[in-house]
């Protein structure tokens, strides 16, 4: 999907973007300055901080859906509410999301040129609403994405979800891995086929 000449910031920006704003309508840019993260856990059981990087590839049998890349990450809340910062390599933020029991928010540098509150301003940090946290990720390749057993896992609990496997064999280490598979080959009944989903995640210790 990607050029291989491409610089390192575009090679890791590019697939990020085009996934997670440009489906969702916005503009390939990365916001400045960088929002400040949560200074601690938000509500809700299970909550916390992470930071590290992850790694997400999907694979669709339309291979025009096929899309992969890299991102740093700072997480902090729990499935209830919290805060997600995706980072470029260079530590810039490219996306920001916030959810709680409003809905989620997700806030990219877009250009807001629309006529409601804020709006003409020009490149700025646009909100985009959803009813929820499934809603927002829904527009995303990582649609189907357990979201309240992603915080389990980020805690070492092995928590069980239809149509995925998780690895933390290597939990003790700061990794983890993720993968929903178009047929489950455990399963007594083939899973409905979707696009494979492979999400890594090496955590700063």
């Amino acid at each position: 999907m990607l050029a291989a000449k491409l610089p390192i910031t575009r090679r890791f920006f590019w697939p990020l973007i085009v996934s997670l704003l440009l489906a969702l309508g916005g503009c390939a840019t990365s916001l400045n300055p960088k929002p400040t993260p949560n200074s601690g856990p938000k509500g809700g059981s299970g909550g916390g901080e992470w930071a590290g990087r992850l790694s997400l590839k999907v694979t669709s049998a339309e291979p025009e859906k096929n899309t992969s890349f890299s991102a740093n990450f700072e997480l902090s809340g729990s499935a209830d509410q919290g805060t997600w910062l995706l980072l470029s390599p260079l530590g810039s933020t490219v996306a920001r999301l916030d959810w709680g029991t409003q809905g989620a928010v997700l806030l990219s540098n877009e250009l807001n040129t629309g006529t409601g509150p804020g709006s003409g301003q020009g490149p700025g940090l646009a909100p985009r609403p959803f009813d929820s946290m499934d809603a927002l990720l829904s527009h995303t390749p990582v649609s189907g994405l357990p979201f309240a057993a992603l915080f389990d896992w980020l805690q070492g609990k092995p928590t069980a979800v239809a149509g995925w496997r998780v690895d933390l064999s290597q939990f003790s280490s700061g990794k983890l891995r993720a993968q929903r598979l178009s047929v489950d080959p455990d399963a007594s009944v083939p899973a409905t086929l979707a696009p494979d989903i492979d999400l890594r995640l090496v955590l700063d210790r």
